[in-house]
């Protein structure tokens, strides 16, 4: 569901006028702040790409999304190479000229006819809408409404699987 049809789905839900220009940047705005919450809090999304390394170091503001955090480094035949995060830095040994970075990153505002980066099977359109929603009405002194967008938008969103690190917690030996 693109960003504009988000903001008609909400407008028919509150019985709005979608043609307001009042309404349309409000909800572009809420939707928008939705959106980059579930993206850094919940469902983080994941970028994968060939980059070239220099002196052992990758810049993290040469990656082509807002970096977030790392999720794995992985030389041309997939090995993974061992990698670590500095200050707008990642890494690798001296000797790797290519390699693949896998992270997660912060994808931009939604505009128009743009659609979540997150994908659907993962996070319903829904949760943005009814978390805009909430927003609205609490702007409008409608906290009773506020309080059931919220609710709504935390049925989807406790659903979700949370994206999660690759650390496991190393098992117990029992003597």
């Amino acid at each position: 569901m693109t960003l504009n049809e988000m903001i008609l789905a909400s407008a028919r839900l509150l019985e709005a006028d979608a043609t307001d220009e009042e309404f349309v940047t409000f909800m572009t705005d809420a939707l928008n702040l939705a959106y980059l919450t579930v993206a850094r809090d919940k469902w983080r999304p994941i970028k994968r790409e060939r980059i070239s390394v220099c002196q052992g170091r990758i810049r993290v503001d040469g990656l082509s999304e807002h970096f977030v955090s790392l999720k794995g480094v992985y030389d041309e035949n997939g090995a993974r190479v061992i990698s670590r995060t500095v200050k707008d830095f990642i890494i690798v040994s001296r000797g790797i000229l290519n390699v693949f970075v896998e992270y997660y990153y912060l994808p931009p505002e939604l505009e128009g006819d743009d659609e979540p980066a997150i994908p659907s099977t993962m996070v319903d359109s829904h949760a943005y809408i009814f978390f805009a929603l909430s927003l609205y009405c609490s702007a409008k002194k409608l906290h009773g409404e506020a309080a059931m967008w919220d609710t709504r938008y935390r049925n989807i969103i406790d659903n979700v699987k949370e994206v999660r690190s690759n650390f496991v917690m190393p098992e117990r030996e029992w003597r």
